[in-house]
């Protein structure tokens, strides 16, 4: 059998430092490297953690939110029953023509309105005896139809007839 011979490698001592401390420094930065990326993956647990939690309290709020939005939901099929529609605003006025007469009031020829989005604003005058002017007053806020809110009411004598009164009335109507 053949003999190897190895060589005898010789490491003076300063060198064998040297490399102990390159051994060192090596180490450091491969543990520190591994520690700044256990940290980086630990914040991104805890992102996903805080984004879980937000999602997990938005599902619990679904309910609710399902709920609130059904009870919001029928009371829109009930406004839109009071409503009326585009077409029926053109009639509106005629209406209030009619509730007047209907009322014994006489509606003054000054009837001044404003169509904008979903509601009308209007402007009228309707003079006759108290009680009926009160009455037509009563009627129109409290119409089954139509939905109307009074924003001002002025009423004052007429001066000619006893018991006369005169009401400028200022309204928005609202329709879908």
């Amino acid at each position: 059998m053949p003999k190897y011979k190895f060589k005898k490698i010789s490491i003076k001592f300063s060198q064998s430092i040297l490399l102990l401390v390159f051994f060192i420094l090596i180490t450091t930065l491969l543990l520190m490297q591994g520690n700044l990326m256990v940290n980086q993956q630990i914040e991104n647990y805890k992102e996903k953690q805080k984004q879980e939690i937000a999602l997990r309290d938005r599902i619990a709020n679904l309910d609710k939110l399902q709920k609130d939005y059904q009870e919001i939901s029928n009371d829109v099929e009930y406004i839109n029953q009071l409503l009326p529609n585009q077409d029926e605003a053109i009639n509106i006025i005629s209406r209030i023509e009619a509730m007047a007469k209907d009322n014994k009031v006489d509606l003054s020829t000054k009837f001044e309105s404003e169509i904008s989005g979903h509601k009308i604003t209007a402007r009228f005058t309707v003079s006759g005896y108290t009680e009926n002017v009160m009455s037509f007053i009563n009627n129109l806020s409290n119409h089954r139809n139509i939905l109307v809110t009074i924003k001002a009411i002025k009423i004052s004598d007429s001066g000619n007839i006893k018991d006369n009164v005169k009401a400028e009335i200022l309204t928005e109507v609202y329709f879908d």
